[in-house]
This record gives structure tokens, sequence and C-alpha cells, in this order.
């Protein structure tokens, strides 16, 4: 695993010494906080299932806060200490064509013709305000120079172009290991941007990011798959999964349109095909968000939705009105109850198999219907 979270700036604005002429972005919370969540979760027990056991982890953080991870003091992530500890994360991850490469970074970021990633001393010159950032571009294909035939790249950063950049002739900065012609090896390597290109990413102040926390979501059990008589998660549908999560909670939430998280995953190297990063337990299942309404949507708020699953009891909603609920995935039967002069009435929909991470059901009530 390699972890960055930035939310410390030394040279933009609020910081201790801010560069004139740099772009105009400012300290941040979210990262640090969501760099550790994730890191929490990855050297958790709900990781010990994982197709490739946790090998390591690389950390570094930027937090005005404290540099304090689980007791242990983490180094800046600073642009010589990034590349130090990537170096170290990449050799381990060459050793075996096994391996599993996990890329975050979660901080400053911006898009011209490539996408660069900010560390901690960012436009440390005016002279020359790129010197310090990542080219995340040139740094994932040249991650092609890594044995590690399955390979993971989350950037958890807006993609907007600054105004202050667009003169810029040396915009984009440095790749942490750069492409060499002859050197590559097959990889499955895909990239997870929280934003679509020119738009921002949002992390809630001193909270987890909307990524982070949908992709935390999705690796407990929203994102998994079936595979056979298994559950897993992998490469193919884990982006899928976050970028399903997150529309959902725009829509749930009500965020106004200029301030909804667009998640973009956005491909990359497929050679190795879908790989598995976690496997459930043999009996478990994963959870389904399962959003209920009617047809006609004009009786949603007078009928209670129920849910029944293969060898369950029936689960009723706890109010009248539209209903999301999570269940175990399987096969249900879902349905609505309302009450008629005749008396109790149920209309039951055709049983389904629901599947992560979120199912719609639309129970089509024929007439009579309440009043």
């Amino acid at each position: 695993m390699f972890i960055v979270g930035v939310g410390r700036y030394r040279h933009l604005l609020g910081g201790a010494s801010p560069t004139p002429g740099a772009p105009p972005l400012g300290q941040l919370t979210s990262p640090p906080i969501s760099a550790r969540a994730l890191a929490r979760w990855f050297t958790s027990p709900k990781f010990a299932n994982a197709h490739a056991p946790l090998g390591s982890l690389e950390m570094l953080l930027s937090d005005s806060t404290g540099q304090i991870f689980d007791g242990v003091q983490v180094d800046d992530a600073t642009s010589d200490k990034i590349q130090t500890a990537f170096d170290a994360w990449k050799q381990r991850c060459h050793a075996d064509p096994g391996n599993i490469a996990f890329f975050y970074f979660c901080g400053h970021g911006l898009q011209k013709d490539v996408v660069a990633l900010l560390p901690e001393d960012f436009a440390a010159s005016e002279n020359n305000l790129w010197k310090h950032s990542i080219d995340f571009d040139k740094t994932y294909v040249g991650m092609v120079r890594c044995r590690a035939g399955t390979q993971f790249f989350v950037v958890d950063a807006c993609r907007e172009l600054s105004q202050t950049a667009i003169k810029d002739e040396e915009f984009g900065g440095t790749a942490l290991i750069s492409p060499r012609l002859g050197d590559s090896h097959l990889r499955t390597a895909p990239k997870l941007f929280a934003t679509a290109l020119g738009r921002q990413a949002f992390g809630d102040s001193n909270g987890v990011s909307r990524l982070t926390g949908a992709l935390i979501e999705c690796l407990d059990g929203l994102g998994a798959t079936d595979d056979g008589p298994e559950w897993v998660i992998n490469t193919t549908q884990l982006g899928i999964a976050v970028q399903s999560l997150v529309r959902h909670q725009n829509e749930v939430l009500k965020i106004p349109e200029n301030n909804r998280q667009i998640v973009d995953p956005a491909g990359g190297d497929l050679a190795n095909g879908p790989q598995r990063l976690l496997v459930f337990p043999a009996g478990s299942s994963p959870t389904v968000i399962v959003k209920f309404g009617c047809n006609p949507s004009s009786i949603a708020e007078k009928v209670t939705f129920f849910a029944v699953p293969e060898n369950g009891p029936k689960l009723p909603a706890p109010n009248p009105g539209p209903w999301i609920t999570t269940v175990s995935a399987g096969l249900y039967v879902f349905g609505c109850s309302f009450n008629l002069a005749a008396g109790p009435s149920d209309v039951p929909a055709p049983r389904v198999f629901v599947r992560p991470p979120i199912y719609h059901t639309q129970i089509n009530v024929p007439p009579p219907h309440p009043v």
C-alpha cells in the first residue's frame, strides 16, 4: 500500500510561506483524515481475506494537527520523502508478479494536458512552480516497469485547470517512475479518479472525503460481485461500484448540481483481466442498498414497502412512503402493502436476486389504489 494525504501546503494560501503567482489554492483538512481512514481499513481484520495479504504500508501525511498514525510518527508528504517512500514501495511490489500494488493520493490536484498531484512543498520557487509536483500520467505509465501484475490507482483530487497555470509550459512536474522503452510487464491497472476532467473533488471539512468514504464502503461489501460460489471484490467492479454509490449519495442527500461529486473510473491497462482484491468468507454475503418506489408514484406515500428474503420473515418498512434500506445479497420478493375499503392488500413483485451496490425496485400497483 502506498498512501499519501496532503492537507498542509507551505507555499499556498494560508501556508507558512505563500509563493506569489502560485495557483489560488488553500489548506485542506480532509486528505489526512481520509488517508488515515483508508489505511485503518487495510490494516484491520476486514482485509484478512485479501487475495494477496497486506505486505507493507508506506504512508505520508501533511497534517496541521499532527503526523501520528496509530501511535507512529509519519513522514511529511514532501516531494523528496514521497519519492523515497515510493521507491521503497515499488521495489517491494516488483518482487513478485502476484503482488498487488495499491496507490492512493488525496490532496490538491490540477489537470491541463496531464494530471498534476501537489505535495506539501509544491510551489516552493516562484521561478519554477511545478518543480515539486508529481506527473501522475507519466507515473502511471512508468509503473508498467513494476512486475506486480495487479495495480490499482486512486486519485482523490480535483482535476480543474487553474487560470494561473494556463501559460505555464512546465505544468505537470516529474514522474515518480519514468517510462522506459523495452522495460514493461503485463498488468491489470485500473484508475479511479474522484472527479471528472475539469471538475472539483469534495471533502467535507474535518471529515473523510466523499470518494474515500464510498471506496471504504465498497471495500466493506458494496463493491462485491459474485464469482462462481464466492463473493469477491475485484478490479473491474470496484471503481464502477464507487461511482454508483457516490451518484446515489448525491441524489439521496439532494446535493446541489454544482457541488455533486462525479466519480470517474477512468479505465486503464487490463492485460491480465479482472483480478481479485478480496474474497469474502464462505457462507457470508455482502450488503446491497435497496431503493423502493412504485408505479404510479402518486400513491408512494400511502403504501408500506416490504422485503421477503428467500428463507426469512417479511421485513416491512417502518413507515409508509419511499424506502431505502440495506439487505444481504440474495433472492427476495419485494412488494408493498396498503389498506382498501375491502381490507388490507399486498402487492408482491416477481422474485429477484439482488447484488451490490444498489438495487432499484419499482412495484407496479394495479387498481384499485389507496386514497
